[in-house]
């Protein structure tokens, strides 16, 4: 099942997030998109990447001259909870070094 077309270095982990999200009630339908933009700039900017890193994510997470902060805030907020999935599931890929 792979519906968002997640092809970065973080494929599977984002689908088996999205998964769960879904399964304990949560529509999760602008995360998803938000997720499937993040998988292509990892894939883009950091193909070879294992492991959510501190530049990669800061550098995601900055604020857009084009963008409101609640929008940068909606951004974060996905990475963040995939982040915090990583790391409740005890992958190594979770929150190194951020």
């Amino acid at each position: 099942m792979n519906e968002c077309d997640f092809i970065g270095p973080l494929h599977e982990e984002m689908e088996a997030f999205l998964v769960l999200k879904r399964a304990v009630g949560n529509k999760y339908q602008s995360e998803a998109g938000t997720l499937k933009r993040f998988d292509h700039y990892l894939a883009q900017f950091y193909p070879t990447v294992t492991a959510l890193t501190k530049e990669a994510v800061t550098r995601w997470c900055a604020k857009r001259p084009y963008e409101k902060p609640a929008n940068q805030r909606n951004r974060a907020g996905v990475v963040r909870q995939f982040a915090k999935y990583l790391d409740n599931m005890g992958d190594p890929l979770g929150i190194h070094h951020l």
